[in-house]
């Protein structure tokens, strides 16, 4: 079952991929226990190039725009899906595109910034996290935002689409954020990012996520030992919580 939503000023391909979404969500919440928000609906918005919103440089494939609450994706979507099947996108059951493998396998990533955007709203701490904001930061502070961001996202799209990494500190570097290294941004913040969250949403669920929210990782001195130090501390104050 899914729901059928009419958006004005939307596009017919930009409706029936709003709608694989909601089919998503639900996937994404019998396989986890986390809830999206009642009658969650994310906006979409195709678009003919897509960049990043902290790095304007650098081109995506999707991005969740957490000041409009919205999921972008490239046009080039619609034109990949038109090529595989019939009837086109605009004319499609939103089935079809839920259960298309490469797509879902994005939108749970893309999800995964909805969800903790959508905890970290209904719990009164406001959007996680605004571009405005993320300006402000230390660039220790913004590498420990995007490590929870990266890490949450990836953590719910391998949770949906298993690969069979085994999961290390180690893809961090042991410098701090200032000393040249051949360690990976991106594999440290996404691979990285999902062993530090892990353990802690596996074990607490949205009670972990939340306290994440409220105790944002700050990456100050050597960065494997910050990450390793911001885990353990979270897995032990948890632990000792009782809601």
């Amino acid at each position: 079952m899914y729901a059928t939503w009419v958006n004005p000023g939307h596009t017919a391909e930009e409706v029936v991929i709003s709608n694989a979404l909601v089919i998503i969500e639900k996937q994404i919440e019998a396989k986890t226990g986390f809830r999206f928000n009642t009658n969650s609906h994310v906006q979409v918005s195709l678009l003919h190039e897509l960049y990043d919103g902290v790095d304007p440089q650098r081109q995506i494939a999707s991005r969740y725009v957490i000041e409009t609450e919205t999921l972008q994706f490239p046009i080039s979507l619609t034109y990949d899906f038109n090529r595989d099947h019939k009837p086109s996108l605009m004319n499609s059951d939103p089935r079809v595109l839920a259960n298309n493998p490469s797509f879902n396998d994005l939108a749970c990533h893309e999800l995964g910034h909805v969800l903790m955007d959508q905890v970290s709203r209904r719990n009164g701490l406001g959007p996680f996290f605004t571009v405005d904001y993320f300006n402000l930061c230390s660039r220790s502070h913004q590498f420990g935002i995007n490590i929870m961001a990266e890490g949450t996202a990836t953590y719910f799209q391998r949770k949906m689409h298993p690969t069979g990494e085994t999961l290390s500190q180690f893809v961090f570097s042991p410098y701090d954020i200032d000393t040249p290294t051949m360690f990976d941004y991106v594999l440290m913040v996404n691979q990285g990012g999902q062993w530090v969250v892990t353990d802690i949403l596996e074990k607490h669920g949205e009670r972990g996520l939340i306290w994440m929210l409220k105790n944002p990782l700050n990456v100050l001195g050597p960065i494997r030992t910050a990450v390793t130090d911001y885990r353990a501390r979270a897995l032990h104050e948890l632990a000792k919580e009782r809601w």
